[in-house]
């Protein structure tokens, strides 16, 4: 028998609460950038959510690579209110001299300074001795907030949520000012159906049995890749 170990890595999503009206999908076609819209009317804001390549020098090139494709996807926005947030795979803490020395924690400094970005959660939080990750009793600076000038200034808090541990990166919650159209639920999307909680004490044997026959023929379509879930590598 198989023993499954570890949990997969990587990918990317986005959730949002359904009532949450005028926001949208934007399909980039890559795996490690996918895009979200909020607007209303002239008023737009993007978030794109980014997983990037693990810092090593074979990785260089594939990071300045999706480095150059955030930035021309903001270039081609029609909004000044962009955030890229994501795990950045590069590390900004300083060493005792106020020294960055990752690889990739240098480029992304050079990028945001040519770029006109900001690196929002290391602006507001660089004197909290902060970290986003984990391991072996070694803190990394990894996961962040860039965000465009006007972006930045929407942007009212961040908070790293260290006590909320389900891998070794540790969550970001960035709290954004919206203008308070931009919170007005959708007529047609926001409505939703309230579903009560099944009492499954009240259920026939019969009624279950038809439950879980349907479950199946919903979870047999699932396709899933057992290499993947077996992988137990951080870095793949």
């Amino acid at each position: 028998v198989d023993v499954l170990q570890g949990r997969p890595h990587g990918g990317i999503a986005i959730l949002w609460r359904k009532t949450l009206g005028n926001c949208h999908v934007i399909d980039l076609d890559d795996e490690r950038i996918i895009g979200f819209e909020i607007c209303n009317g002239s008023d737009k804001l993007l978030f794109l959510n980014v997983y990037m390549p693990y810092c090593c020098d074979n990785n260089h090139d594939d990071f300045m690579n999706y480095l150059g494709k955030i930035a021309a996807i903001r270039d081609q926005s029609d909004t000044a209110h962009v955030f890229v947030i994501g795990d950045l795979n590069a590390n900004v803490l300083c060493d005792s001299s106020g020294t960055v020395n990752h690889l990739f924690g240098k480029e992304l400094f050079d990028f945001c300074n040519d770029e006109g970005l900001i690196i929002s959660d290391y602006v507001i939080r660089k004197d909290l001795m902060s970290y986003t990750f984990y391991t072996d009793n070694v803190t990394s600076w990894l996961d962040h907030i860039l965000s465009t000038a006007s972006a930045h200034n929407l942007i009212k808090a961040v908070d790293i949520m260290n006590d909320f541990i389900s891998s070794d990166h540790h969550p970001i919650a960035v709290d954004i000012m919206f203008h308070k159209e931009l919170l007005e639920v959708n007529p047609t999307e926001g409505k939703t159906t309230a579903f009560k909680p099944v009492k499954w004490d009240s259920l026939t044997d019969e009624q279950i049995g038809n439950y879980a026959a349907k479950s199946k023929i919903f979870l047999d379509n699932v396709e899933i890749n057992h290499e993947l879930l077996l992988c137990d590598d951080p870095h793949c």
